[in-house]
């Protein structure tokens, strides 16, 4: 039976966080101005930021409809 008054020691634990973000925060960072908190954000933790399929083809339809001024900046989110 463990002693009760033993100092028990907590094992060192590295835990990797990545973060899934969807098209609608996607849109945000298109923004002619862009919410402070949110750039330094992307910024911080670019690395670590994923889309999913489903956000890909949401850019990718809403690039195909996109009036030509804007697919510039669109163009850029969509892998080649």
């Amino acid at each position: 039976m463990p002693n009760p008054h033993s100092a028990t020691r907590a094992a060192s634990v590295t835990v990797q966080v990545s973060f899934l973000i969807d098209t609608d925060l996607l849109s945000m960072l298109e923004r002619k101005q862009v919410p402070p908190k949110l750039a330094a954000w992307v910024q911080n933790n670019g690395a670590d930021i994923f889309l999913t399929i489903i956000s890909l083809a949401e850019l990718q339809f809403g690039l195909d409809r996109a009036p030509v001024a804007h697919k510039a900046s669109l163009v850029g989110w969509l892998p080649r």
